[in-house]
């Protein structure tokens, strides 16, 4: 027969053994499921499917079909796109990403982590008075350099913390934890900022439980695509908060705080 005016194509039926009915092969593809009635047509669904030498499988494609096309669209927006389009196949990568449920349930498509809002020690002329800016300005300065940063810059950054360096397995985020970033500006000294993995080996039976930064990896398995690694998070990592907000987050340093 030939499909929708495309090369005709061979298709075998044979009797199955051991009184197994009929079996069907298309061009030499065995048919797994067969006489799906639908309106316009019959479908028939393949085993397993050939891929042409001249189709490329990327990073981007995966994260499509995973419903993770924000996490796409942010990248293209944001300059990041060539770290899932396959053109630079040969870099390894380990990419955590949210499901666009994920995102949407966090924060919509708004990916500024809140600092300007939440700052424990903001700017304002009533906080001067009550603490001493002259005694914390290193980290007022770094405050203020982060407020500067436009929209695009934060989502940039944001987008930066979910791709790391080379290919991570479960059993090397168990041996070494700690993943290296793309995430380097002026306050980090332009070093890479690091994700923690906790793995649980228990979980589930023979499965390990993984998770980012509190984020739990949804998928039983990481999927690779060539040199990249990528794990469904059900929930996003937000960027690390600034230093005041690092500190207070721990009751235990509330006095250290004070005292600075």
């Amino acid at each position: 027969p030939r499909f929708d005016d495309g090369p005709e194509m061979i298709v075998v039926v044979e009797e199955g053994t051991d009184g197994g009915g009929l079996s069907a092969r298309i061009d030499g593809q065995q048919i797994g499921t067969s006489d799906i009635v639908a309106r316009n047509g019959i479908v028939h669904g393949l085993d397993k499917v050939d891929r042409p030498d001249d189709l490329l499988f990327t990073p981007q494609k995966a994260l499509i079909g995973l419903n993770a096309t924000m996490f796409v669209k942010l990248l293209k927006d944001t300059g990041l796109g060539d770290y899932i389009d396959g053109t630079k196949p040969d870099r390894k990568l380990t990419l955590l990403v949210p499901t666009n449920r994920a995102m949407v349930d966090a924060f919509g498509y708004d990916l500024d982590d809140g600092d300007d809002e939440n700052l424990a020690y903001n700017t304002s002329a009533d906080n001067r008075d009550e603490y001493n800016k002259d005694t914390l300005s290193p980290l007022y300065a770094e405050s203020e350099r982060f407020l500067k940063r436009s929209p695009r810059e934060r989502q940039r950054e944001w987008a930066q913390y979910h791709i790391a360096d080379g290919m991570h397995g479960i059993d090397e985020l168990a041996a070494h934890p700690l993943l290296r970033t793309k995430l380097a500006s002026e306050w980090t000294d332009n070093k890479a900022q690091v994700v923690k993995a906790q793995v649980d080996k228990a979980y589930s039976g023979a499965s390990s439980h993984v998770s980012f930064n509190g984020a739990d990896n949804i998928l039983n398995e990481p999927l690779v695509i060539g040199n990249t690694v990528i794990y469904l998070l059900s929930s996003p990592m937000a960027t690390p908060p600034n230093m005041i907000n690092a500190l207070i987050q721990n009751l235990d340093l509330s006095l250290f705080v004070a005292a600075m």
